[in-house]
Protein backbone atom coordinates (compact mmCIF):
# COMPACT_ATOMS: atom_id res chain seq x y z
CA UNK A 1 0.00 0.00 0.00
CA UNK A 2 2.81 2.42 0.83
CA UNK A 3 4.58 1.62 -2.42
CA UNK A 4 1.44 2.12 -4.53
CA UNK A 5 0.26 5.31 -2.84
CA UNK A 6 3.73 6.89 -2.86
CA UNK A 7 4.15 6.01 -6.55
CA UNK A 8 0.90 7.79 -7.44
CA UNK A 9 1.86 10.76 -5.24
CA UNK A 10 5.38 11.13 -6.67
CA UNK A 11 4.90 10.10 -10.29
CA UNK A 12 1.19 9.98 -11.15
CA UNK A 13 -0.85 7.36 -12.94
CA UNK A 14 0.42 8.41 -16.38
CA UNK A 15 3.92 7.21 -15.46
CA UNK A 16 2.57 3.75 -14.66
CA UNK A 17 0.57 3.67 -17.89
CA UNK A 18 3.65 4.62 -19.90
CA UNK A 19 1.98 7.76 -21.27
CA UNK A 20 3.94 10.29 -19.21
CA UNK A 21 5.77 12.90 -21.35
CA UNK A 22 9.13 11.72 -19.93
CA UNK A 23 8.80 8.66 -22.19
CA UNK A 24 8.13 10.62 -25.37
CA UNK A 25 11.72 11.80 -25.85
CA UNK A 26 13.80 9.30 -23.85
CA UNK A 27 17.51 10.01 -23.51
CA UNK A 28 20.59 7.80 -23.61
CA UNK A 29 20.22 4.24 -22.37
CA UNK A 30 16.48 4.58 -21.79
CA UNK A 31 16.05 5.31 -25.50
CA UNK A 32 17.71 1.98 -26.24
CA UNK A 33 15.39 0.22 -23.78
CA UNK A 34 12.22 1.79 -25.17
CA UNK A 35 13.29 1.04 -28.76
CA UNK A 36 13.65 -2.63 -27.87
CA UNK A 37 10.34 -2.64 -25.99
CA UNK A 38 8.21 -1.32 -28.85
CA UNK A 39 10.07 -3.40 -31.44
CA UNK A 40 9.30 -6.50 -29.38
CA UNK A 41 5.60 -5.66 -29.09
CA UNK A 42 5.35 -5.10 -32.86
CA UNK A 43 7.28 -8.22 -33.85
CA UNK A 44 5.88 -11.67 -34.51
CA UNK A 45 6.04 -14.38 -31.86
CA UNK A 46 9.26 -16.33 -32.24
CA UNK A 47 11.66 -18.66 -30.52
CA UNK A 48 13.69 -17.70 -28.58
CA UNK A 49 10.86 -15.80 -26.97
CA UNK A 50 12.47 -12.37 -26.89
CA UNK A 51 13.64 -12.00 -30.47
CA UNK A 52 12.29 -9.26 -32.71
CA UNK A 53 12.91 -8.50 -36.38
CA UNK A 54 11.58 -4.93 -36.26
CA UNK A 55 14.99 -3.40 -35.56
CA UNK A 56 18.33 -4.44 -37.01
CA UNK A 57 16.46 -5.72 -40.07
CA UNK A 58 16.89 -8.40 -41.37
CA UNK A 59 18.88 -10.12 -38.59
CA UNK A 60 16.84 -8.72 -35.72
CA UNK A 61 17.89 -8.54 -32.06
CA UNK A 62 16.98 -10.11 -28.76
CA UNK A 63 15.58 -7.57 -26.29
CA UNK A 64 17.48 -9.25 -23.47
CA UNK A 65 20.43 -7.35 -24.93
CA UNK A 66 18.57 -4.05 -25.28
CA UNK A 67 17.87 -4.20 -21.51
CA UNK A 68 14.14 -3.85 -22.17
CA UNK A 69 12.92 -5.82 -19.11
CA UNK A 70 11.87 -8.86 -21.20
CA UNK A 71 9.73 -10.47 -18.48
CA UNK A 72 7.53 -7.36 -18.41
CA UNK A 73 7.61 -7.35 -22.22
CA UNK A 74 6.32 -10.93 -22.36
CA UNK A 75 3.40 -10.05 -20.09
CA UNK A 76 2.64 -6.95 -22.17
CA UNK A 77 2.82 -8.89 -25.44
CA UNK A 78 0.44 -11.54 -24.12
CA UNK A 79 -1.90 -8.76 -23.03
CA UNK A 80 -1.63 -7.12 -26.46
CA UNK A 81 -2.37 -10.43 -28.19
CA UNK A 82 -5.55 -10.83 -26.14
CA UNK A 83 -6.80 -7.23 -26.20
CA UNK A 84 -5.07 -5.50 -29.12
CA UNK A 85 -3.84 -2.78 -26.74
CA UNK A 86 -0.24 -1.69 -27.35
CA UNK A 87 1.36 0.34 -24.58
CA UNK A 88 4.74 1.31 -23.16
CA UNK A 89 5.12 -1.51 -20.67
CA UNK A 90 8.32 -0.05 -19.22
CA UNK A 91 6.19 2.55 -17.46
CA UNK A 92 4.13 -0.22 -15.86
CA UNK A 93 7.30 -2.07 -14.90
CA UNK A 94 8.53 1.10 -13.20
CA UNK A 95 5.42 1.01 -11.00
CA UNK A 96 5.99 -2.70 -10.30
CA UNK A 97 9.60 -2.24 -9.26
CA UNK A 98 8.72 0.75 -7.07
CA UNK A 99 5.99 -1.15 -5.22
CA UNK A 100 8.27 -4.21 -5.17
CA UNK A 101 11.03 -2.20 -3.48
CA UNK A 102 8.69 -1.21 -0.66
CA UNK A 103 7.42 -4.78 -0.35
CA UNK A 104 11.00 -6.09 -0.35
CA UNK A 105 11.94 -3.85 2.56
CA UNK A 106 8.86 -4.99 4.49
CA UNK A 107 9.59 -8.64 3.65
CA UNK A 108 13.11 -8.34 5.05
CA UNK A 109 11.78 -6.74 8.24
CA UNK A 110 9.39 -9.63 8.76
CA UNK A 111 12.19 -12.18 8.34
CA UNK A 112 13.98 -10.52 11.26
CA UNK A 113 10.91 -11.10 13.38
CA UNK A 114 9.46 -7.58 13.37
CA UNK A 115 5.67 -7.43 13.54
CA UNK A 116 5.07 -3.81 14.54
CA UNK A 117 3.40 -2.05 11.57
CA UNK A 118 5.43 1.14 12.08
CA UNK A 119 8.73 -0.72 12.05
CA UNK A 120 7.73 -2.65 8.93
CA UNK A 121 6.57 0.58 7.27
CA UNK A 122 9.87 2.23 8.22
CA UNK A 123 11.75 -0.63 6.54
CA UNK A 124 9.67 -0.08 3.40
CA UNK A 125 10.53 3.64 3.37
CA UNK A 126 14.19 2.80 4.08
CA UNK A 127 14.19 0.58 0.97
CA UNK A 128 12.42 3.12 -1.25
CA UNK A 129 14.91 5.82 -0.22
CA UNK A 130 17.94 3.60 -0.93
CA UNK A 131 20.27 5.82 -3.01
CA UNK A 132 21.63 3.06 -5.27
CA UNK A 133 18.03 2.17 -6.16
CA UNK A 134 16.97 5.76 -6.86
CA UNK A 135 20.12 6.37 -8.88
CA UNK A 136 19.02 3.69 -11.40
CA UNK A 137 15.89 5.55 -12.48
CA UNK A 138 16.99 5.61 -16.12
CA UNK A 139 17.45 1.82 -16.27
CA UNK A 140 14.15 0.11 -15.48
CA UNK A 141 15.55 -3.41 -15.74
CA UNK A 142 18.60 -2.88 -13.53
CA UNK A 143 16.47 -0.77 -11.22
CA UNK A 144 14.55 -3.91 -10.17
CA UNK A 145 16.36 -4.03 -6.84
CA UNK A 146 13.34 -5.60 -5.19
CA UNK A 147 14.61 -8.92 -6.58
CA UNK A 148 17.74 -8.56 -4.45
CA UNK A 149 15.75 -7.69 -1.33
CA UNK A 150 13.49 -10.71 -1.77
CA UNK A 151 16.53 -12.92 -2.44
CA UNK A 152 18.04 -11.81 0.89
CA UNK A 153 14.72 -12.49 2.60
CA UNK A 154 14.44 -15.92 0.98
CA UNK A 155 17.95 -16.75 2.18
CA UNK A 156 16.73 -16.20 5.73
CA UNK A 157 13.56 -18.24 5.15
CA UNK A 158 15.71 -21.05 3.76
CA UNK A 159 18.21 -21.38 6.61
CA UNK A 160 15.90 -20.70 9.54
CA UNK A 161 13.11 -23.08 10.56
CA UNK A 162 10.38 -23.74 9.79
CA UNK A 163 11.25 -24.51 6.17
CA UNK A 164 8.49 -25.13 3.67
CA UNK A 165 8.24 -26.33 0.09
CA UNK A 166 6.92 -22.86 -0.74
CA UNK A 167 10.42 -21.46 -0.07
CA UNK A 168 11.89 -23.51 -2.92
CA UNK A 169 8.98 -22.46 -5.13
CA UNK A 170 9.66 -18.86 -4.14
CA UNK A 171 13.29 -19.22 -5.24
CA UNK A 172 12.21 -20.68 -8.59
CA UNK A 173 9.78 -17.84 -9.23
CA UNK A 174 12.20 -15.14 -8.08
CA UNK A 175 15.10 -16.45 -10.17
CA UNK A 176 12.79 -16.95 -13.15
CA UNK A 177 11.71 -13.31 -13.07
CA UNK A 178 15.33 -12.22 -12.47
CA UNK A 179 16.80 -14.11 -15.42
CA UNK A 180 14.16 -12.58 -17.68
CA UNK A 181 14.75 -9.10 -16.25
CA UNK A 182 18.52 -8.60 -16.13
CA UNK A 183 21.54 -10.90 -15.98
CA UNK A 184 23.28 -8.92 -13.22
CA UNK A 185 20.31 -9.25 -10.90
CA UNK A 186 19.95 -12.94 -11.72
CA UNK A 187 23.54 -13.85 -10.90
CA UNK A 188 23.48 -11.90 -7.64
CA UNK A 189 20.22 -13.61 -6.66
CA UNK A 190 21.41 -17.04 -7.78
CA UNK A 191 24.59 -16.65 -5.72
CA UNK A 192 22.41 -16.03 -2.64
CA UNK A 193 20.28 -19.06 -3.54
CA UNK A 194 23.37 -21.27 -3.79
CA UNK A 195 24.72 -19.89 -0.50
CA UNK A 196 21.39 -20.56 1.22
CA UNK A 197 21.31 -24.24 0.36
CA UNK A 198 25.05 -24.68 0.97
CA UNK A 199 24.65 -23.23 4.47
CA UNK A 200 21.57 -25.38 5.01
CA UNK A 201 23.66 -28.41 4.08
CA UNK A 202 26.38 -27.44 6.58
CA UNK A 203 23.78 -26.88 9.29
CA UNK A 204 22.39 -30.40 8.66
CA UNK A 205 18.84 -29.13 9.06
CA UNK A 206 17.72 -30.73 5.81
CA UNK A 207 18.57 -34.02 4.15
CA UNK A 208 21.23 -34.06 1.45
CA UNK A 209 18.78 -35.64 -0.98
CA UNK A 210 16.20 -32.89 -0.50
CA UNK A 211 18.82 -30.17 -0.94
CA UNK A 212 20.22 -31.87 -4.05
CA UNK A 213 16.78 -32.22 -5.62
CA UNK A 214 15.87 -28.60 -4.86
CA UNK A 215 19.13 -27.13 -6.15
CA UNK A 216 19.07 -29.40 -9.19
CA UNK A 217 15.48 -28.56 -10.09
CA UNK A 218 15.93 -24.80 -9.70
CA UNK A 219 19.20 -24.87 -11.69
CA UNK A 220 17.60 -26.81 -14.56
CA UNK A 221 14.60 -24.46 -14.43
CA UNK A 222 16.84 -21.40 -14.74
CA UNK A 223 18.86 -22.97 -17.56
CA UNK A 224 15.67 -23.75 -19.47
CA UNK A 225 14.44 -20.18 -19.06
CA UNK A 226 17.80 -18.84 -20.23
CA UNK A 227 17.59 -20.94 -23.39
CA UNK A 228 13.93 -20.09 -23.99
CA UNK A 229 14.71 -16.40 -23.58
CA UNK A 230 17.68 -16.48 -25.94
CA UNK A 231 20.81 -15.88 -23.90
CA UNK A 232 22.60 -18.31 -26.22
CA UNK A 233 22.08 -15.82 -29.08
CA UNK A 234 24.63 -13.45 -27.57
CA UNK A 235 27.03 -14.50 -30.33
CA UNK A 236 29.89 -12.07 -30.76
CA UNK A 237 28.65 -9.45 -28.31
CA UNK A 238 31.65 -7.51 -27.07
CA UNK A 239 31.65 -7.45 -23.29
CA UNK A 240 35.27 -6.66 -22.52
CA UNK A 241 36.16 -3.99 -19.98
CA UNK A 242 36.36 -5.56 -16.51
CA UNK A 243 38.07 -3.12 -14.17
CA UNK A 244 36.79 -0.06 -16.02
CA UNK A 245 33.71 0.31 -13.78
CA UNK A 246 34.88 -0.73 -10.29
CA UNK A 247 33.46 -0.05 -6.88
CA UNK A 248 35.56 2.66 -5.26
CA UNK A 249 36.67 2.02 -1.68
CA UNK A 250 34.78 5.18 -0.63
CA UNK A 251 31.60 4.22 -2.47
CA UNK A 252 29.48 3.39 0.58
CA UNK A 253 30.15 6.72 2.27
CA UNK A 254 30.44 8.92 -0.83
CA UNK A 255 27.33 11.11 -0.52
CA UNK A 256 26.85 12.03 -4.16
CA UNK A 257 23.22 13.11 -4.52
CA UNK A 258 22.83 13.64 -0.77
CA UNK A 259 20.57 16.49 0.33
CA UNK A 260 22.32 16.78 3.69
CA UNK A 261 26.02 15.99 3.16
CA UNK A 262 28.51 17.66 0.87
CA UNK A 263 30.06 15.22 -1.60
CA UNK A 264 33.84 15.24 -2.03
CA UNK A 265 35.17 14.54 -5.49
CA UNK A 266 35.66 11.01 -6.79
CA UNK A 267 37.89 11.51 -9.78
CA UNK A 268 36.79 8.50 -11.81
CA UNK A 269 33.20 9.30 -12.70
CA UNK A 270 32.67 5.98 -14.48
CA UNK A 271 33.57 3.98 -11.40
CA UNK A 272 31.61 6.36 -9.19
CA UNK A 273 28.59 6.01 -11.50
CA UNK A 274 28.42 2.24 -12.08
CA UNK A 275 29.81 1.53 -8.61
CA UNK A 276 27.51 4.03 -6.89
CA UNK A 277 26.67 2.49 -3.50
CA UNK A 278 26.10 5.37 -1.09
CA UNK A 279 24.22 4.00 1.93
CA UNK A 280 22.28 7.18 2.66
CA UNK A 281 22.43 9.09 5.93
CA UNK A 282 19.98 6.70 7.57
CA UNK A 283 22.07 3.74 6.47
CA UNK A 284 25.30 5.29 7.73
CA UNK A 285 23.68 6.04 11.10
CA UNK A 286 22.56 2.40 11.32
CA UNK A 287 26.06 1.11 10.56
CA UNK A 288 27.85 3.47 12.96
CA UNK A 289 25.33 2.87 15.76
CA UNK A 290 25.34 -0.86 15.13
CA UNK A 291 29.14 -1.06 15.27
CA UNK A 292 29.00 0.74 18.62
CA UNK A 293 26.31 -1.60 20.01
CA UNK A 294 27.39 -4.91 18.52
CA UNK A 295 28.84 -7.54 20.85
CA UNK A 296 30.91 -10.64 20.28
CA UNK A 297 27.94 -13.00 20.53
CA UNK A 298 26.19 -11.09 17.73
CA UNK A 299 29.13 -11.71 15.42
CA UNK A 300 29.11 -15.37 16.44
CA UNK A 301 25.86 -15.78 14.53
CA UNK A 302 27.84 -15.54 11.29
CA UNK A 303 29.47 -18.89 12.07
CA UNK A 304 26.22 -20.57 11.00
CA UNK A 305 26.34 -18.81 7.63
CA UNK A 306 29.85 -19.23 6.23
CA UNK A 307 28.78 -19.58 2.62
CA UNK A 308 26.58 -16.50 2.86
CA UNK A 309 29.51 -14.50 4.23
CA UNK A 310 31.79 -15.88 1.51
CA UNK A 311 29.19 -15.09 -1.15
CA UNK A 312 28.70 -11.47 -0.04
CA UNK A 313 32.44 -10.83 0.41
CA UNK A 314 33.13 -12.51 -2.93
CA UNK A 315 30.68 -10.21 -4.72
CA UNK A 316 32.23 -7.23 -2.95
CA UNK A 317 35.70 -8.26 -4.12
CA UNK A 318 34.39 -8.78 -7.66
CA UNK A 319 32.87 -5.29 -7.51
CA UNK A 320 36.15 -3.70 -6.40
CA UNK A 321 37.93 -5.49 -9.31
CA UNK A 322 41.64 -5.86 -9.94
CA UNK A 323 41.80 -2.07 -10.31
CA UNK A 324 41.53 -0.95 -6.68
CA UNK A 325 40.72 2.76 -6.34
CA UNK A 326 40.31 5.24 -3.51
CA UNK A 327 38.45 8.43 -4.43
CA UNK A 328 39.00 7.44 -8.03
CA UNK A 329 42.78 7.22 -7.72
CA UNK A 330 44.37 3.86 -8.40
CA UNK A 331 45.89 2.18 -5.34
CA UNK A 332 46.57 -1.26 -6.75
CA UNK A 333 46.31 -3.15 -10.01
CA UNK A 334 46.95 -6.83 -10.63
CA UNK A 335 46.40 -9.04 -13.66
CA UNK A 336 43.37 -11.29 -14.05
CA UNK A 337 42.12 -13.40 -17.01
CA UNK A 338 39.62 -10.66 -17.82
CA UNK A 339 38.84 -12.00 -21.30
CA UNK A 340 36.98 -14.98 -19.83
CA UNK A 341 33.76 -15.53 -17.90
CA UNK A 342 32.71 -14.00 -15.54
CA UNK A 343 35.04 -11.01 -15.92
CA UNK A 344 34.29 -10.31 -19.57
CA UNK A 345 30.54 -10.70 -19.08
CA UNK A 346 30.05 -8.43 -16.06
CA UNK A 347 32.20 -5.48 -16.94
CA UNK A 348 30.10 -3.01 -14.86
CA UNK A 349 31.31 -4.92 -11.85
CA UNK A 350 30.69 -2.09 -9.37
CA UNK A 351 27.02 -3.10 -9.40
CA UNK A 352 27.86 -6.26 -7.49
CA UNK A 353 28.48 -4.02 -4.49
CA UNK A 354 24.71 -3.53 -4.14
CA UNK A 355 24.37 -6.76 -2.17
CA UNK A 356 26.99 -5.81 0.44
CA UNK A 357 25.33 -2.39 0.80
CA UNK A 358 21.90 -3.91 1.41
CA UNK A 359 23.35 -6.48 3.83
CA UNK A 360 25.13 -3.97 6.06
CA UNK A 361 22.46 -1.27 5.75
CA UNK A 362 19.45 -3.46 6.51
CA UNK A 363 21.44 -5.77 8.79
CA UNK A 364 22.48 -2.98 11.10
CA UNK A 365 19.01 -1.43 10.86
CA UNK A 366 17.59 -4.70 12.19
CA UNK A 367 20.28 -5.05 14.86
CA UNK A 368 19.77 -1.52 16.21
CA UNK A 369 15.99 -1.82 16.30
CA UNK A 370 16.11 -5.29 17.90
CA UNK A 371 18.47 -4.09 20.64
CA UNK A 372 16.28 -1.06 21.31
CA UNK A 373 13.20 -3.30 21.44
CA UNK A 374 14.80 -5.11 24.37
CA UNK A 375 14.78 -1.82 26.28
CA UNK A 376 11.61 -0.13 25.04
CA UNK A 377 9.26 -0.89 22.19
CA UNK A 378 8.34 2.79 21.87
CA UNK A 379 12.01 3.77 21.68
CA UNK A 380 12.60 1.15 18.95
CA UNK A 381 9.62 2.37 16.90
CA UNK A 382 10.71 6.01 17.28
CA UNK A 383 14.25 5.08 16.17
CA UNK A 384 12.95 3.15 13.13
CA UNK A 385 10.76 6.07 12.06
CA UNK A 386 13.61 8.56 12.57
CA UNK A 387 16.09 6.47 10.54
CA UNK A 388 13.59 6.07 7.70
CA UNK A 389 12.78 9.81 7.76
CA UNK A 390 16.47 10.79 7.63
CA UNK A 391 17.07 8.32 4.80
CA UNK A 392 14.13 9.71 2.85
CA UNK A 393 15.08 13.35 3.34
CA UNK A 394 18.70 12.71 2.43
CA UNK A 395 17.54 10.99 -0.78
CA UNK A 396 15.01 13.55 -1.95
CA UNK A 397 17.36 15.06 -4.54
CA UNK A 398 17.78 11.65 -6.15
CA UNK A 399 14.01 11.17 -5.97
CA UNK A 400 13.54 14.50 -7.76
CA UNK A 401 15.78 13.26 -10.55
CA UNK A 402 13.64 10.15 -10.82
CA UNK A 403 10.50 12.27 -10.97
CA UNK A 404 11.94 14.47 -13.72
CA UNK A 405 12.94 11.45 -15.81
CA UNK A 406 15.78 11.25 -18.28
CA UNK A 407 14.70 13.07 -21.41
CA UNK A 408 16.35 14.50 -24.50
CA UNK A 409 15.48 17.50 -26.64
CA UNK A 410 12.23 17.04 -28.61
CA UNK A 411 12.69 15.85 -32.20
CA UNK A 412 9.36 16.93 -33.64
CA UNK A 413 10.43 17.22 -37.28
CA UNK A 414 12.12 13.82 -37.22
CA UNK A 415 9.08 12.18 -35.65
CA UNK A 416 6.82 13.65 -38.34
CA UNK A 417 9.14 12.36 -41.08
CA UNK A 418 9.28 8.90 -39.49
CA UNK A 419 5.48 8.67 -39.40
CA UNK A 420 5.36 9.35 -43.16
CA UNK A 421 7.90 6.67 -44.00
CA UNK A 422 7.60 2.94 -44.60
CA UNK A 423 11.11 2.07 -43.39
CA UNK A 424 13.91 3.93 -41.62
CA UNK A 425 17.56 3.41 -42.45
CA UNK A 426 20.44 4.63 -40.28
CA UNK A 427 23.59 5.53 -42.15
CA UNK A 428 26.23 5.03 -41.07
CA UNK A 429 25.08 2.24 -38.72
CA UNK A 430 24.58 3.55 -35.20
CA UNK A 431 27.44 1.53 -33.73
CA UNK A 432 29.81 2.89 -36.38
CA UNK A 433 29.38 6.40 -35.02
CA UNK A 434 31.99 7.62 -32.54
CA UNK A 435 30.90 7.96 -28.93
CA UNK A 436 29.44 11.40 -28.45
CA UNK A 437 26.41 13.59 -29.11
CA UNK A 438 25.71 12.30 -32.64
CA UNK A 439 25.62 8.66 -31.58
CA UNK A 440 23.45 9.51 -28.58
CA UNK A 441 21.05 11.42 -30.84
CA UNK A 442 20.89 8.44 -33.22
CA UNK A 443 19.98 6.08 -30.36
CA UNK A 444 17.28 8.51 -29.24
CA UNK A 445 15.99 8.60 -32.83
CA UNK A 446 15.84 4.80 -32.78
CA UNK A 447 13.35 4.99 -29.90
CA UNK A 448 11.18 7.38 -31.93
CA UNK A 449 11.24 4.98 -34.88
CA UNK A 450 10.28 1.96 -32.80
CA UNK A 451 7.54 3.81 -30.94
CA UNK A 452 6.11 4.87 -34.31
CA UNK A 453 5.93 1.19 -35.29
CA UNK A 454 8.32 1.47 -38.23
CA UNK A 455 10.83 -1.25 -39.12
CA UNK A 456 14.47 -0.18 -39.28
CA UNK A 457 17.93 -1.51 -39.97
CA UNK A 458 19.17 0.51 -37.00
CA UNK A 459 20.04 -1.11 -33.70
CA UNK A 460 21.99 -0.50 -30.54
CA UNK A 461 22.39 -2.98 -27.73
CA UNK A 462 24.13 -2.85 -24.40
CA UNK A 463 27.55 -3.97 -25.57
CA UNK A 464 27.49 -3.69 -29.33
CA UNK A 465 27.99 -6.31 -32.01
CA UNK A 466 30.45 -6.61 -34.86
CA UNK A 467 29.30 -4.15 -37.54
CA UNK A 468 30.81 -3.66 -41.00
CA UNK A 469 31.56 0.05 -41.03
CA UNK A 470 33.51 -0.02 -44.30
CA UNK A 471 30.68 -0.69 -46.78
CA UNK A 472 29.26 2.07 -48.96
CA UNK A 473 25.64 3.24 -48.69
CA UNK A 474 23.18 2.01 -51.29
CA UNK A 475 20.42 4.11 -52.81
CA UNK A 476 17.38 3.60 -50.61
CA UNK A 477 14.05 2.50 -52.15
CA UNK A 478 11.12 4.86 -52.38
CA UNK A 479 9.50 5.73 -49.06
CA UNK A 480 12.61 5.00 -47.01
CA UNK A 481 13.84 7.61 -44.55
CA UNK A 482 17.61 7.77 -44.08
CA UNK A 483 18.85 9.17 -40.75
CA UNK A 484 22.44 10.41 -40.57
CA UNK A 485 24.54 12.75 -38.45
CA UNK A 486 23.94 16.33 -39.52
CA UNK A 487 27.61 16.72 -40.48
CA UNK A 488 27.50 13.88 -43.05
CA UNK A 489 28.25 15.08 -46.59
CA UNK A 490 26.00 14.39 -49.55
CA UNK A 491 22.68 12.60 -49.23
CA UNK A 492 19.37 12.08 -50.92
CA UNK A 493 16.66 14.57 -51.88
CA UNK A 494 14.00 15.88 -49.52
CA UNK A 495 16.41 16.30 -46.61
CA UNK A 496 15.70 18.05 -43.35
CA UNK A 497 17.49 18.34 -40.03
CA UNK A 498 16.55 18.23 -36.39
CA UNK A 499 19.41 19.15 -34.10
CA UNK A 500 22.33 16.77 -34.56
CA UNK A 501 20.60 14.57 -37.13
CA UNK A 502 19.75 14.92 -40.79
CA UNK A 503 17.04 12.80 -42.37
CA UNK A 504 16.27 12.32 -46.05
CA UNK A 505 13.23 10.65 -47.58
CA UNK A 506 13.58 8.94 -50.95
CA UNK A 507 10.77 10.16 -53.17
CA UNK A 508 11.63 8.45 -56.44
Amino acid sequence: MMGATSFIAFFGLDRALGTDPVYQWPAGDQAQHIAGAFAYLDGEWSFPLFGTDRINVPEGVNIIFTDSAPFAGLVAKLFQSLTGIRFNYLGSWFAVLWVGQAAGGAFLARQWGFRDPLIIASAAVFALAWPAFLNRHFHLALGSHFLLLFALGLYMKTVYPPKRTSTAVGWALLLGVAIWTHAYLFFMSFALFAAAYADLLLQRRESKATIAVTVGFVSVWCSALALAGGYQSAGDINALGYGSFPLDLLAYIWPHGSALLEAPVIFSMQSAFEGFNYLGLGGIICVVTGLFLVRKHHLGAFSDHPLFVLCVIGMLAFAITNNVTLAGRQLLHFDLPVDGFPFSTFRASGRFGWIFGYVIGFGFFALVIQLLCQRSRRLAVAAAVMIAALQAYDAHLLLRGMQNGWTSEPKVALEAAVLQSSFVRFWPPIDCLPEGPSKTAAIEALAIVARAGKPTDGAHIARGVAVDCSSSPQLAPQGVLTVSPAVSPGGEPSCNSDGLLRFCRTSR
